[in-house]
């Protein structure tokens, strides 16, 4: 009986120091995952900031094409604006002269 005892015993220790590996390895994995999903959740937070960034820098491109078609249309303006002054200019000192012999 003595020696069914000490082999039970035994066994049951075999059996406690099993389990107490295979609860350590559990604990490894279990941390490992919880890295895991930290990291996960950076990278999701990462994702969203970055779709963030591009949708504020569509809007900006946006914005930026706008306002190159409106500066090259006003540019068109002054440049006809301009040539329309350039004439005027041209034609003052005629102009002038007319006026000032129109009142003597």
């Amino acid at each position: 009986m003595k020696g069914q005892a000490r082999i039970a015993k035994e066994t049951a220790e075999k059996m406690q120091q099993t389990l107490d590996e295979e609860m350590k390895k559990y604990q490894e994995l279990m941390d490992r995952v919880e890295g895991l999903r930290e990291e996960r959740d950076e990278a999701l937070n990462q994702a969203a900031a970055l779709e963030d960034l591009l949708r504020r820098y569509n809007i900006q491109l946006n914005n930026s094409g706008s306002l190159t078609e409106s500066l090259e249309d006003e540019f068109k303006r002054w440049s006809e604006n301009c040539i329309t002054l350039n004439a005027l200019v041209e034609k003052l000192v005629g102009d002038v002269f007319l006026s000032v012999s129109a009142m003597s």
